[in-house]
């Protein structure tokens, strides 16, 4: 336990330090500052490890963000309660960054309420709008639903989301596992017709991008992606064999696609992941550093797949990291 401890205890000053190489500040107050005042902002008990809404952030539930009223075709929205006093000012003036945030689980499986919380709660609470989306699951859906779900959400975001506070021009998509690749490949196929079908002509762009623990090579190119991965994803979510459908499968993979255009991007990623290999996260820095964009990287020591989504103290730190990567970004 004192092992695992240290670890997590390691994660603070390997956060402040990714931030701090790779965010340029103009303003008075450092990267180092701004993080440190954001530690102390993480909406988190001490003692109690899940996320419990905290009663200042109003949730509306269950909009419909297609015109199909599918279940899955369906959005939360969280942001800080408005009072009286508030809602009569102007509210053009105070409009919020937004966050979108796309649940894991393998593309066949999860909810919009299970994942993300920690984030959810601390962002909203701290003067951000933050939109959960539920999206088509195989083994029913069949890739490329999961994306084109993404974009349809994050269009209905920028027609609309004014309507709850938020600024509909300062958007960035935050995402874990199988929604860490979905957040990574929408943020490398900005108005991608292939994956709009009926908008194509609709804007798909973001400012910022949160891939935690993300999926990045559905191809396996570096052969580090285990045998059961691409045999479920092969079987339940593309439903046809990388040998038979290359193309369709380099295409879905962020690590294989042109980076140049790609927004401001934070990936965290535990080394002691034994789902999603780490070294495809650091391939794709690389990469994307070398293609001239700014990437925060956040190797985190000890960190397992899922470490944010119960409150830690590893969980406390890399929140209040995300939170100040997007402050400067948004």
């Amino acid at each position: 336990m004192a092992y695992h401890i240290r670890n997590s205890l390691r994660a603070a000053a390997i956060l402040e330090r990714t931030l701090a190489e790779n965010i340029t500040v103009l303003e008075s107050e450092s990267v180092e500052q701004v993080f440190r005042a954001n530690c102390k902002k993480v909406v988190t008990g001490r003692i109690f490890p899940f996320p419990i809404k905290p009663r200042a952030i109003q949730k509306t539930k269950n909009i419909s963000y297609c015109d199909d009223e599918l279940k899955r075709h369906k959005l939360d929205i969280y942001a800080e309660k408005i009072s009286i006093t508030e809602s009569n000012d102007s509210q053009s003036s105070k409009l919020k960054p937004v966050v979108l945030v796309v649940h894991g689980g393998a593309w066949i499986i999860g909810q919009k309420e299970n994942q993300g919380l920690p984030h959810i709660h601390t962002l909203a609470k701290n003067g951000y709008v933050c939109v959960t989306i539920n999206y088509r699951l195989s083994p029913k859906a069949t890739w490329p639903d999961h994306i084109v779900d993404v974009k349809a959400a994050l269009v209905w975001i920028k027609q609309n989301v004014e309507n709850f506070g938020g600024d509909k021009d300062r958007i960035a998509l935050l995402g874990m596992s199988a929604g860490g690749h979905l957040v990574s490949l929408a943020a490398l196929s900005f108005n991608d017709p292939e994956y709009q079908p009926g908008f194509e002509d609709a804007d798909t762009s973001f400012k910022a991008c949160v891939p935690i623990y993300p999926v990045l090579d559905l191809t396996n190119s570096l052969k580090v992606q285990t045998r059961q991965l691409i045999s479920m994803v092969s079987k339940y979510v593309f439903k046809s064999s990388l040998r038979q459908d290359r193309t369709r499968w380099e295409s879905a993979s962020p690590l294989l696609r042109d980076m140049s255009q790609g927004p401001d991007m934070f990936i965290l990623h535990g080394n002691k992941d034994l789902l999603v290999p780490i070294e495809e996260s650091i391939e794709f820095v690389e990469k994307y550093r070398s293609s001239g964009n700014v990437i925060c990287f956040a190797n985190l020591t000890g960190a397992q797949h899922a470490f944010e989504i119960f409150w830690s103290i590893r969980s406390r730190k890399s929140v209040a990291a995300v939170m100040t990567f997007l402050d400067f970004m948004l």
